[in-house]
């Protein structure tokens, strides 16, 4: 998403209080978890109201309601203050034991990533999955990369053992970090209860996958002839096809290691 300046977390509370009436009238049975990295998706679903804004002739054309495009770009605005403030709420009160877990797992996911671009170099197949691993952000994301890093590794053996990396070995210690900062993750949680910040980014997310879905089934439909692909491109969901081709890949593979 391009960059525009930091705002305060006061700044973020005056953009997200305008809406905490709106998504507060949601259903709790309604209301979404974001299903993959809140940055991701947000970098994606700006692409797709850059493209809009770019081309909203084109989208008014095969009728996009004009009302979208606005509520959409709000919204937008609105998860990306609500999930600062939740970031800032998890941030503290994080005991030193799960800090060091949480960089022991950090440091065996980058030197496993380093390893594979090396390793990779010549596998178009495991590059495409160490890329889909390497978009993985926060600390659930962190846990699911080491589990899909120990199921690529152990895929790609032969490769990371001719880079004098110890398959075994590493493997072994990225599951086991895997399950404890898990374990420690939900230990904290727990404890820590519900989060009154946590409910609203997932309200505001809910909220916003209606009309994105429909800015985007309109963008598609205005370009379907597109023959390169390249202003539908806009969109689609890169992550989405990525984690796709990962859950083929470990399904092939015989599923998730425990």
């Amino acid at each position: 998403m391009a960059e525009t300046p930091a705002l305060t977390l006061d700044q973020h509370r005056a953009v997200v209080a305008p809406l905490r009436v709106e998504v507060g009238a949601i259903p709790a049975e309604d209301v979404r978890e974001p299903d993959m990295p809140v940055p991701i998706f947000l970098d994606e679903a700006m692409t797709s109201l850059v493209a809009a804004q770019d081309q909203a002739e084109a989208l008014d054309a095969v009728g996009l309601e004009p009302e979208v495009v606005p509520r959409v770009e709000k919204l937008i605005h609105g998860l990306l203050s609500a999930q600062a403030i939740w970031n800032a709420e998890r941030a503290t009160g994080r005991t030193e034991e799960t800090l060091r877990l949480i960089t022991q797992a950090e440091d065996l996911r980058q030197d496993a990533l380093e390893t594979g671009d090396l390793a990779l170099a010549k596998d178009p197949e495991g590059r495409d999955r160490l890329s889909a691993i390497r978009e993985g952000e926060g600390l659930d994301d962190l846990v699911a990369d080491l589990v899909d890093l120990v199921v690529l590794v152990t895929d790609k053996r032969a490769l990371f053992a001719a880079k004098k990396y110890d398959v075994d070995g590493t493997s072994a210690a990225m599951g086991e970090a895997a399950g404890k900062l898990r374990t420690a993750l939900a230990r904290e949680g727990a404890t820590r209860g519900a989060s009154d910040a946590k409910d609203t980014r997932d309200r505001i997310y809910t909220a916003l996958l209606e009309p994105l879905g429909e800015l985007r089934a309109h963008g598609r439909h205005a370009y379907r002839k597109d023959r390169n692909n390249t202003r539908r491109a806009a969109y689609l969901s890169t992550y989405i096809r990525r984690r796709n081709l990962r859950a083929r890949a470990k399904k092939a593979s015989g599923g998730l290691p425990g």
